[in-house]
């Protein structure tokens, strides 16, 4: 009783453009490759150009890498690896309030 659905119109058409070259704006087509991003961060630690590394990115991949994929990285690099770091955390705790009993 109520278990089944019923599909009594199917509309196989998009309701908006589609593309190669939206399709390569996507997120997950614009991720680079661990090799390019390190290149890329080192780039950025160098203060270069950030429109001269987004050519270079994008000449040495084929992919779309936008300005703000450079910035995102670019604050990730500065925020450091400190996320999700259980024994940073507990070392931190532990110099902050003393060892608990």
């Amino acid at each position: 009783c109520g278990q089944a659905l019923i599909v009594r119109k199917f509309q196989d058409a998009h309701n908006h453009d589609i593309s190669r070259e939206l399709f390569k704006q996507l997120p997950s087509q614009r991720k680079l490759p661990a090799e390019t991003e390190d290149e890329a961060k080192k780039l950025l630690s160098l203060k270069a150009n950030k429109k001269m590394i987004q050519d270079k990115l994008s000449e040495m991949t084929g992919n779309v890498v936008l300005l703000k994929d450079l910035s995102n990285l670019s604050a990730r690099m500065k925020a450091g690896n400190t996320r999700n770091d259980l024994e940073a955390a507990v070392k931190q705790l532990t110099d902050k309030h003393g060892q608990c009993s």
